[in-house]
């Protein structure tokens, strides 16, 4: 399973071909997002900076998107990613502990263009699908 970051989803939704071909490629039950990502996306939209054809398209992606819920388990796997990379004097942003967590808990792919931010956790798959030659899938 891949499981989308914010910013691919993002990607997706203003229409960069690359992530659109990839994730039109995808069986439907092959992707998701993780209501993580569904709270950071809701969030761009209720601040209403977004032009109104991309609120349209953001929204309408959003309704669309399979949507795993953040429950127990990826709670205790992200508090494990926290725990791992503090022990590595390596902290970063709570969110994208809690979405580490999530993938990991998972056993998911995190598919994201923002790889410098997770190439420090352990068992963490990661993809960008905004670079060109992307292996899997």
């Amino acid at each position: 399973m891949f499981l989308l970051d914010t910013d691919i989803c993002s990607e997706a939704v203003m229409g960069n071909e690359r992530v659109f071909e990839r994730l039109g490629a995808l069986d439907r039950d092959a992707w998701a997002i993780s209501s993580l990502v569904y709270a950071e996306l809701q969030f761009g939209l209720d601040k209403g900076k977004l032009a109104p054809r991309s609120h349209t398209a953001l929204d309408k992606f959003l309704r669309a998107a399979p949507l795993v819920p953040f429950d127990r388990g990826a709670a205790r796997e992200a508090a494990l990613v926290r725990f791992e990379l503090e022990g590595q004097g390596r902290p970063s942003g709570v969110v994208d502990q809690l979405i580490a967590g999530h993938a990991r808990y998972l056993r998911a792919t995190l598919v994201t263009g923002n790889t410098s931010h997770f190439q420090w956790v352990k068992g963490l798959a990661l993809e960008n699908w905004r670079e060109p030659g992307v292996a899997g899938g």
